[in-house]
C-alpha cells in the first residue's frame, strides 16, 4: 500500500519493477547487494509472488522503492533500507518465508499513476499465507512439493548480523 492505496510490486512494462530487493549473504558479510527478481509465471508475477534460489543459511532481505538514480547509488541505498532476516533450513526443498506487506509514500506520475518513494518499515509486516503459497507452488512447480514455512522476521539496525557458512 502506498498512501493508503493498493500498489502492484512488479510491473508488466519494460521499465523497472515497483520494488527492488537486495540480499545480504555469507559472502557479503550480511550487507545486501542488489538481486534480480524471479517469477514462476506472468500470472504469479502479477499477483506479487517472487522467489530466490538460496542454499541453507541466513540471509538479509533489503527492500527498496524502484531505482531512481545511478546503479551504484541504488546499491548503496540498500544498506539503509528496511531489512528482514530469512533463515533457510538444511534439507528444505522449498521454503515459504512469508508475504511481505509493505506500506509507504509515493510521488505522482504524469498520467495519474504513483511510484513508491519510501517504505515505512514499521508499518510493513510479514503475513502468513502458507496455504496460498503452497497452492501457487503446486500449480507452477508441482515437483517442488509442499514448502516448509519459516517466516522472515524484521531485522533492525544495531542487531547483530549472523552469517553462517552456507550449506551447499
Amino acid at each position: 500500500m502506498i498512501d493508503g492505496r493498493p500498489y502492484e510490486p512488479f510491473s508488466y512494462g519494460l521499465g523497472e519493477d515497483n520494488v527492488g530487493f537486495g540480499l545480504g549473504t555469507f559472502d557479503t558479510g550480511g550487507e545486501p547487494r542488489a538481486v534480480l527478481s524471479r517469477f514462476l509465471s506472468e500470472p504469479s508475477r502479477h499477483a506479487g509472488w517472487t522467489y530466490f534460489v538460496l542454499h541453507p543459511g541466513t540471509y538479509y532481505l533489503a527492500v527498496r522503492p524502484p531505482q531512481r538514480s545511478d546503479w551504484r547509488a541504488y546499491e548503496r541505498s540498500l544498506q539503509t533500507g528496511p531489512r528482514w532476516r530469512i533463515d533457510v533450513p538444511a534439507g528444505a526443498k522449498a521454503v515459504y518465508a512469508g508475504t511481505l506487506s509493505l506500506t509507504g509514500a509515493a510521488d505522482p506520475l504524469l498520467f495519474g499513476d504513483r511510484i513508491m518513494r519510501s517504505i515505512d518499515a514499521d508499518g510493513s509486516r510479514v503475513e502468513d499465507e502458507r496455504e496460498l503459497a503452497a497452492a501457487v507452488l503446486a500449480r507452477e512447480v508441482p515437483a517442488a512439493g509442499e514448502p516448509e514455512t519459516v517466516l522472515m522476521r524484521r531485522w533492525r539496525e544495531g542487531e547483530p548480523i549472523i552469517v553462517r557458512t552456507p550449506g551447499r
